[in-house]
């Protein structure tokens, strides 16, 4: 079959597409970050382009490992007579690994929907452990040790070096549980 008449490489692209809107989405989001800052050369949008660029050029790379991966698999089942690739192709994607990619996926937007309203310091070790958990980990240690490195580097970086205010919280209990977090961060550590 030809390399592009193949309903197998809809996915990569449909995926890469997604990803597309996501970063012109963003783009179209930084001139609220447009202001200029005094002894920072790229403006308060700097990062935010940065990292929305660093987005669609790992979308972009993954896309052509994709399409790669898929024109290597072709040619190796060719090579094999009688070989059944659609049979192959579906016993890959189960429904349940599409269910778990597409939690993956909104797993980031429904913690970014709560840190603000509960805080960082409380759902980040939430979010770690749900992704952690979704990737199919079930080590215990592996998700106690990774959530706490991650948790006390978060802590250390930005609470106790940067000082940097990130969100504690709008709701009464999270905002007190996290100003706490803050303020033990701060001196007891």
């Amino acid at each position: 079959m030809s390399f592009l008449n193949r309903n197998v490489y809809f996915k990569p692209a449909a995926e890469w597409l997604m990803w597309m809107l996501l970063v012109l989405i963003a783009l179209s989001q930084v001139d609220n970050f447009s202001q200029e800052i005094a002894a920072y050369k790229f403006d308060a949008d700097g990062w935010p382009i940065t990292i929305t660029l660093a987005l669609g050029v790992g979308a972009t790379l993954q896309f052509i490992f994709q399409l790669w991966h898929l024109k290597a698999g072709e040619e190796d089942a060719d090579s094999i007579e009688g070989a059944d690739t659609g049979a192959k192709a579906e016993s890959k994607t189960s429904r349940e690994t599409r269910l778990t990619n597409i939690a993956i996926f909104l797993l980031p937007f429904v913690y970014l929907y709560f840190a603000p309203r509960m805080g960082i310091y409380f759902i980040t070790p939430i979010f770690i452990i749900s992704l952690m958990l979704l990737l199919k980990v079930r080590s215990i240690k592996a998700l106690l040790g990774i959530t706490a490195v991650t948790y006390l580097l978060l802590l250390v970086v930005f609470t106790r070096f940067f000082y940097v205010a990130l969100p504690v919280g709008r709701w009464d209990f999270f905002y007190d549980f996290n100003n706490w977090i803050i303020v033990v961060a701060r001196i007891g550590m």
